[in-house]
């Protein structure tokens, strides 16, 4: 897999897919802040790490997911077609980000 980062601009070439992904509306996290994203029921070890290559760590990033972020990242990551939105990741992350930022 190949990582070009051009400003808040990141090229993904995963086999032989070429995939452009704006992540400064996420907002950048580090893997620092991570959160444990497998709290997201359907949301496993292997797509975790996945998303962390991504850049994706925190809920707060998986809540702000727009339908053609969802889409991109199914494709990208080559997981089945709807399978984001029928465990509801994004509700889910939503509300874990809300129980994180009460304690």
């Amino acid at each position: 897999m190949k990582i070009l980062i051009i400003g808040f601009l990141v090229l993904f070439s995963w086999s032989a897919l070429s995939t452009y992904i704006y992540v400064c509306r996420l907002w950048i996290a580090h893997k620092h802040e991570a959160n444990n994203l497998t709290l997201i029921d359907g949301l496993g070890l292997w797509v975790k790490e996945r998303l962390n290559l991504l850049e994706i760590y925190t809920f707060d990033q998986i809540s702000k997911l727009t339908h053609e972020d969802i889409e991109t990242i199914t494709e990208v990551l080559e997981i089945i077609p709807g399978h984001i939105e029928k465990n509801d990741w994004v509700n889910q992350a939503r509300e874990l980000a809300k129980k994180l930022h009460k304690n």
